[in-house]
């Protein structure tokens, strides 16, 4: 009998420790975690970084597609990148037929 009754209590304390543990879980969630929890992003930043991304997008679209110097200097020019693919494709065929008129 005692040894029963040894096993009641212990069942009874592992409950108790399980849900107070429980509770101390809740506890630290509600008094560390809620209040740093992200907000909700307001309206006007939103809109204010969709506004940046739109310029910053706006900027590159226009460095693809526009000739400029890099270094005047050097002679370094930006080109579109449509005419840069062009004479890549161009120069890589004249490279491959003369690689082949070698070959014979």
């Amino acid at each position: 009998m005692e040894k029963v009754e040894k096993k009641k209590i212990g069942y009874v304390i592992t409950a108790l420790v399980a849900i107070v543990l429980m509770f101390l879980f809740v506890f630290i969630l509600a008094t560390v975690y809620l209040p740093s929890r992200v907000t909700d992003v307001n309206e006007s930043i939103i809109k204010e970084r969709l506004s940046k991304l739109a310029t910053v997008n706006a900027k590159q679209a226009e460095q693809v597609s526009s000739y400029a110097w890099v270094d005047k200097e050097k002679g370094i020019v930006r080109i579109p990148v449509e005419e840069a693919m062009k004479l890549t494709v161009i120069q890589l065929s004249k490279e491959r037929v003369q690689q082949k008129t070698e070959t014979k």
